[in-house]
């Protein structure tokens, strides 16, 4: 059986499905260069056409389905469409599918959380679990409780509570700057380590979360079709009053630099923390296991707090919980309706290395001509980026299909040294581009991982930030963040074997089997899917070296190899 999952919008994607299998996920941004980038057909005929934070055009949307058509063939079982339900979208594609010679026994649409939740479930080792799903939007709801149980998934509690809104709402508050498409909360995250917690503001900032839905608030506006962002200031947002009464007097701008932001930032996340899990708390009842999707579930402060509460046995996150990975679920949702086979959780783990290969792969023999390189032996080559890292050398990494999700997982990473204490403040002005309080991941063997850091379990998508042990955080500044937090990813041979074996390298050099991981991409893009992207970035930033499967590409005279 071979299915086609369509998800229409913000994060547009794509995935195919044979016999249960998930082979491939296609992901717009990676391809278009723009993060969050939509594929839309509301508008059945060519020709742009603002659309909130971009310009959408019909003709996008075709070029991804040739290409799905060349790659994978135009005959589906199956297609399953998530697109919050836009009934005239859905019978646009439909026509657009047939004009494209695509050819199905069925097509289905369905909901957005229910989406979410069937992409954790029928990817998590559990015969039942409860499924939490929340984000901004949804056309089923915002935050939603659902139990997963076999085959089929239904809804518990869908609840008023805006925990995406008023999480990316504190970003506006403090004008930390927002993506294209007006989320801020990445950036956000990495604010709420400076701050400290006011105690008497935690049950003000609780009642804010659980009351936003309701709240009288100026709403913020959509974002010019070019990306042009209004700054929101905190008067135009509803006012905890006793936070106003602490700013009389004070410096009444809030930013990242005003230790009233930091604070309110900190006090936040633990609010919003607490307001999560006492959500939970409710239903934890109905099944030891729990799944965690949906937008928010990218929030790991709060993903580590759920793993020690005891509330469940077991907790299942995955590589690509947000709207990126809806395709995903929907085309698990119509196998699981239309096969006839049982789901009783899957034995081995979600591969996040489902993505496509390098686009312009052709373009290497000529791009070898443009930049001095080293073709490298398969074995010796995890030795060789070992000992680059280990002079403190930057290396853009670009191998095999890459990662799906949001996070860089060693496919298409940035790998540097973790004890250079100067690596976080190099890469954040002089690679990233990025602010100044924005902190690094650290990747780890898992066998060693518990040494060195506080993680229980497995973290092979970054979906946990636990902390540095006390004793090893001197010798990790470089992915350490200023609370002792670290947004860790722990690896195994099976999971990664390049990047597995590297690192062992590494641990023979400096002794510690870690290394600093952040994306590969240019400062405000995805993550990278060109060669001629990455290698640009040896002219355009202070990036050292690229390694393209097994050939490293170097641009400056001092890095002759």
């Amino acid at each position: 059986m071979k299915i086609l999952g369509i998800s229409l919008g913000h994060d547009s994607n794509f995935c195919i499905i044979e016999d249960g299998e998930i082979k491939y996920i296609i992901e717009s941004e990676r391809f278009f260069r723009q993060k969050h980038y939509k594929l839309q057909s509301i508008k059945r005929e060519e020709g742009n056409y603002n659309n909130g934070f971009q310009v959408c055009n019909t003709k996008d949307l075709k070029i991804i389905l040739n290409q799905i058509k060349n790659k994978h063939g135009s005959t589906f079982d199956y297609i399953a469409v998530q697109n919050q339900k836009r009934a005239g979208e859905y019978n646009n594609l439909k026509t657009l599918l047939a004009a494209m010679g695509f050819k199905y026994k069925s097509i289905e649409n369905f909901n957005h959380h229910l989406s979410h939740a069937a992409g954790a479930f029928f990817t998590s080792p559990f015969k039942d679990s409860l499924i939490l799903s929340f984000d901004g939007a949804g056309n089923d709801g915002n935050s939603i409780i659902l139990k997963g149980d076999r085959n089929k998934i239904k809804y518990i509690k869908r609840a008023s509570i805006k925990f995406g809104n008023s999480y990316n709402n504190l970003g506006y508050i403090g004008n930390i700057g927002a993506d294209v498409s007006g989320c801020t909360a990445g950036k956000t995250m990495g604010i709420t380590s400076y701050g400290d917690i006011i105690d008497e503001w935690l049950p003000l900032i609780k009642k804010h979360i659980l009351s936003y839905s309701k709240a009288r608030r100026k709403r913020v506006r959509g974002l010019s079709n070019y990306g042009k962002r209004h700054s929101i200031q905190w008067s135009h947002i509803d006012k905890i009053e006793e936070l106003k009464s602490y700013m009389k007097g004070k410096d009444s701008k809030l930013d990242v630099h005003n230790k009233v932001y930091q604070d309110l930032g900190k006090t936040f996340q633990v609010a919003w923390t607490e307001c999560v899990v006492d959500f939970l708390r409710k239903y934890s009842h109905i099944s030891k296991n729990l799944c965690i999707t949906g937008g928010c579930a990218l929030n790991g402060v709060t993903n580590y707090v759920i793993e020690k509460s005891g509330l469940f046995e077991k907790v299942h996150f995955m590589p690509n919980p947000s709207d990126c990975g809806l395709s995903m679920g929907a085309a698990l949702l119509s196998y699981y309706k239309n096969s006839g086979s049982e789901f009783s959780g899957k034995s081995t783990y979600l591969s996040p290395y489902l993505g496509e290969d390098i686009y312009d792969k052709e373009k290497l023999p000529a791009l070898k001509d443009s930049y001095k390189n080293k073709t490298i032996s398969e074995a010796d080559c995890p030795g060789f980026l070992a000992n680059l890292i280990c002079k403190d050398k930057i290396v853009g990494v670009i191998r095999g299909n890459s990662e799906i999700g949001p996070r860089a997982l060693g496919n298409r990473s940035i790998l540097c040294n973790s004890q250079n204490k100067e690596m976080r403040n190099i890469l954040n002005e002089k690679v990233k581009n990025r602010e100044w309080f924005r902190p690094f991941a650290p990747v780890c063997t898992y066998e060693d991982s518990k040494k060195y850091f506080t993680n229980d379990n497995e973290i092979p998508y970054m979906s946990v930030i636990c902390y540095t042990k006390d004793e090893h955080k001197e010798s990790l500044p470089s992915v350490t963040h200023v609370d002792g937090s670290c947004r860790l990813q722990t690896i195994t041979k099976k999971q990664n074997a390049f990047l597995h074996s590297t690192l062992k390298e590494i641990e023979k050099i400096n002794g510690l089997p870690i290394c600093l991981n952040t994306s590969f991409n240019p400062g405000g893009e995805p993550i990278l899917n060109y060669c001629e992207v990455g290698l640009q970035m040896l002219k355009d930033t202070d990036l050292d070296y690229v390694l393209i499967e097994d050939t490293i590409f170097w641009q400056k005279e001092e890095n002759d190899l």
